[in-house]
């Protein structure tokens, strides 16, 4: 079993915990996620949209709540015949992602791409709204995907460059146009990190790269390619240019290949558009033999980067001592940290970078490896110069982490080509709008459940920063036991998918309130044309899932730098209905007034939501906030106003009058029932609805007492009992019935003899007769009957002879 870090923290928002204990509960917070909101959306041919994590495919527009999601072609969805693969659809949803216009095109409406000599593969794009325009259909699509010239199933050819357009979201396909543009003389990879700098102002980010299709190649980069388009109102269409950046990184011999070891490129802006960055995982010095962070970065809106900035994580304290000494064999570990090979970025308020990335123990024996079954961690690498001096900060030349979690799997394998598609945690990064918040994802599987670090049964997980009052949520298992994207765990199943595959989020997060957040994002569904469970297609047919709920509010931010905050007594409340609610109130607690605190915080107790003459569950919210209102600690209270119940019930005699079925009718749930039957005779517990039976004749007096959480009520009523007879009663003390509940067949038993002739028969609970009489001959002890053919539901079974007669309850249960 992996080994649990225990390594120091640094100064960073470290609560590990997944769970939601402090969190607020509703129904807009990620701390109340039950259950994902999924529903279909497009879908493609095969996963080549979404197999690499850093190209965007998803985009947000709050001025005309319009989502567009891009993807390849699927030919046999309805409208694509005539149709390949290797062209473009989109997707769009004008309601914010509720719900939404699936499979438009293709955009790319070019006989050129014919899948064979011009190929599209990994579509990004966005959207671009005219300034002015209040119109979703109006806005456009900006797109720009990689292209190669092979087959798809050829061993020659190599990535080109870029297939690049735009068209209208109203699916006009007048509107639609195709750029196929070959890129530095088709030395490229694949091309990731779109993004919009400034409205109008588009990016793409690509490698002067020598890979080919050929077995054998060399995959050396030379550098970076950085592609900008500006929209041309005049033509109205996007302009791209290009800017080479020479880098060279150490290569490594992979059997005959050589091969650079640079991976995972990606870039974005910060909200003014000025500050730009570009990051990837590699290593320029071939002592290294760890992958690091990389940076460039741009001051002037990208006209120029400088770079390359190289974060080694050996020499920042709080990562290394994060790492495991020992593997789950026991053997040592090299203590010296390297990152998988995914990370994504954004860029916040300040201008500062934000990079997810997962470390690890960099393999003794083995360069640019990671030692397995070792442990990881997830981590935020970020640039300090927003953060104030703090004593104690090891950050390195400006750069520090921010722990985000522990990691318990790695890599994943999902597909059944050959090779089969793989991919490592997937992280993935979102920002709001104005950068001050950031929202981090990941995929890990329970390595109890896989027994390595094998992360091929996946849950999403997420935490998020808040960037100006240095405030977290606590990590969320968005997907536990999700009937579809559920990943296995020791405590729930597995979801009908198999786990949260090959996951999207959008850059920029879609404002829903004036300080909360919904983030945009798909999950995959793979070889959606088989059934789950079944083995699937080798080319993975991919349809596309939106998650429209994974939404963030204030007070999700529960864990503080500045001040943390305890409530004073029981965090929930019974209160009495009508009754006034009286807090009992919280304190606080400053952290660390040295580096985070901003001017003198106070508690804010919020009781707006209670109201005590309204039964139901409430909570009160207590925020710490300094003067300008902003918040650095919150937590909640749970506050439940309901009444004492009122006591009713009502009566009906059976069959025979001396059996009574109560029936309790007592107003504001009541959780306990006390009877008395007025014959001497009493129950207590959790018998609403008892049938009782009377042994003389009379007027009794039956009363009843209910009681709640918040208090007890009572009633009485009087019941008159006619025709007992002694008889009656013995006999019907002598007659058994079982097994009950059944399933339709069932024995009845007669204890001693009879002295003359038994009738059978069976009737409903409203005394209509649904089987008919039978007769057995004196003296029989046993009757079996085969009930079966009746429906599920309460049955009396009436004896009869010259003794007297009984009448039985049956409970017959088909299912």
């Amino acid at each position: 079993m992996e080994e649990k870090s225990t390594g120091s923290q640094q100064k960073a928002p470290a609560n590990t915990n997944r769970s939601n204990k402090n969190t607020k509960v509703n129904s807009r917070s990620v701390s109340s996620q039950v259950k994902l909101n999924s529903q279909p959306i497009g879908t493609a041919g095969n996963l080549l949209s979404v197999e690499f994590g850093n190209c965007k495919q998803i985009d947000v527009n709050d001025s005309i709540n319009t989502v567009i999601f891009i993807h390849r072609n699927d030919p046999n969805a309805p409208g694509g015949a005539g149709t390949n693969v290797a062209q473009y659809r989109f997707d769009k949803s004008t309601d914010g992602g509720n719900t939404w216009n699936s499979n438009i095109g293709p955009i790319t409406n070019s006989s050129l791409i014919d899948n064979v000599t011009v190929n599209g593969r990994f579509p990004q794009g966005g959207i671009y709204n005219p300034i002015g325009n209040t119109i979703p259909d109006s806005a456009l699509l900006i797109y720009s995907g990689t292209w190669h010239n092979s087959p798809p199933s050829g061993t020659s050819g190599s990535w080109q460059g870029q297939m690049r357009g735009r068209g209208n979201l109203s699916g006009d396909t007048s509107t639609f146009n195709v750029h196929i543009d070959q890129v530095n003389n088709g030395m490229v990879d694949i091309a990731s990190g779109f993004c919009q700098s400034t409205p109008g102002v588009f990016w793409n980010l690509n490698q002067d790269f020598s890979g080919t299709f050929v077995s054998g190649s060399n995959q050396i980069t030379y550098g970076l390619l950085i592609e900008k388009g500006v929209w041309d109102p005049t033509t109205k269409d996007v302009t791209w240019t290009l800017q080479n950046i020479p880098q060279t990184f150490d290569s490594v011999l992979s059997g005959s290949t050589y091969v650079s070891e640079a991976t995972s490129f990606n870039m974005a802006f910060d909200p003014s558009g000025q500050y730009g960055w570009i990051g990837c995982l590699g290593a320029i010095d071939p002592l290294d033999s760890s992958l690091n962070p990389i940076f460039w970065r741009s001051v002037d809106s990208g006209a120029t980067w400088t770079g390359p900035i190289v974060v080694n994580l050996a020499n920042i304290p709080e990562v290394v001592n994060q790492l495991h000494a020992l593997d789950n064999s026991g053997n040592p570990t090299s203590r010296i940290p390297s990152t998988a090979f995914d990370e994504n970025i954004v860029v916040d308020y300040l201008g500062n970078p934000h990079m997810i990335v997962v470390v690890g123990n960099r393999a003794p024996s083995s360069g640019y490896a990671l030692t397995t079954n070792a442990g990881y961690s997830a981590w935020d690498i970020t640039y300090s110069s927003h953060f104030p001096a703090c004593e104690g900060d090891t950050g390195v030349n400006g750069w520090r982490p921010l722990f985000i979690d522990s990691v318990e799997t790695l890599r994943g394998t999902f597909t059944k080509d050959n090779p089969p598609l793989q991919e490592d945690n997937r992280p993935m990064a979102c920002r709001t709008r104005d950068g001050k918040k950031v929202f981090f994802y990941w995929l890990d599987s329970d390595i109890n459940i896989e027994g390595s670090d094998n992360n091929s049964n996946p849950n999403l997980f997420t935490r998020a920063f808040d960037l100006v009052h240095f405030t977290s949520t606590n990590t969320i298992n968005l997907t536990l036991g999700d009937s579809l994207w559920g990943g296995t765990t020791t405590t729930t199943p597995g979801g009908l998918i198999g786990g949260a595959t090959f996951g999207v989020s959008a850059e920029i997060a879609h404002q829903i309130g004036s300080n909360s957040y919904n983030v945009p994002f798909v999950l995959t569904q793979i070889d959606y044309t088989v059934p789950p469970g079944t083995l699937g297609s080798a080319d993975n047919p991919a349809a596309f899932w939106y998650i429209n709920n994974i939404n963030y509010d204030p007070y999700d931010f529960v864990n503080g730098l500045s001040a943390s905050v305890s409530l004073i007594g029981s965090d929930s409340v019974i209160l009495l209905h009508g009754n006034p609610y009286v807090d009992l109130g919280a304190q606080f607690t400053y952290l660390d007034t040295t580096c985070y605190k901003s001017g003198t915080l106070h508690l804010v107790v919020d009781t707006t939501d209670v109201n005590p003459f309204v039964d139901g569950s409430y909570y009160v919210h207590y925020l710490v906030e300094d003067d300008s209102g902003n918040v650095y600690a919150a937590t909640n209270r749970e506050v439940t106003v309901g009444s004492p119940p009122v006591a009713f019930f009502t009566f009906t005699h059976s069959t025979y009058p001396y059996k009574v079925q109560f029936l309790d009718g007592s107003l504001f749930n009541p959780t306990t029932w006390f009877w008395e039957f007025g014959d001497g005779t009493l129950t207590y517990g959790d018998y609403p609805n008892p049938l009782h039976v009377y042994h003389q004749d009379g007027v009794d007096t039956v009363c009843l007492t209910v009681y709640n959480s918040f208090g007890s009520g009572d009633t009485c009523m009087t019941v008159n009992i006619t025709k007992v007879g002694i008889d009656n009663i013995a006999f019907d003390e002598n007659v058994t019935l079982y097994p009950n509940p059944s399933s339709g067949r069932v024995s009845l038993n007669i204890a001693g003899s009879t002295t003359s002739e038994l009738s059978v028969s069976v009737l409903d609970v409203l005394g209509k007769e649904v089987v008919g009489e039978s007769r057995y001959q004196a003296g029989t002890t046993k009757v079996d009957m085969d009930l079966s053919s009746l429906a599920s539901g309460v049955y009396l079974v009436k004896v009869t002879c010259e003794t007297g007669t009984a009448i039985k309850y049956l409970n017959i249960d088909t299912h």
